[in-house]
């Protein structure tokens, strides 16, 4: 799973993210729990929790329902 979480993210989340100045980078998994790194404009800005939990998430839930939630390290 940690694959296809992985090339998600690479090929679909993180090009849609680089149009804005941010950027996405994997930093594991934890019980369907995908663990992200933003990057570079997405660092600080303040609508990150939108951007998680109704782009990145919602992107990775397309393609894996079994993914729980995802958590901004």
């Amino acid at each position: 799973m940690e694959d296809k979480i992985k090339k998600i993210i690479l090929e679909k989340i993180h090009p849609a993210l680089k149009i804005d100045g941010g950027g996405i980078e994997y930093a594991g998994l934890e019980d369907n729990h995908v663990k992200v790194r933003l990057l570079d404009a997405n660092q600080g800005c303040p609508s990150v929790q939108i951007i998680l939990q109704m782009g990145i998430l919602k992107m990775l839930q397309k393609e894996l329902p079994q993914i729980k939630g995802i958590i901004s390290v």
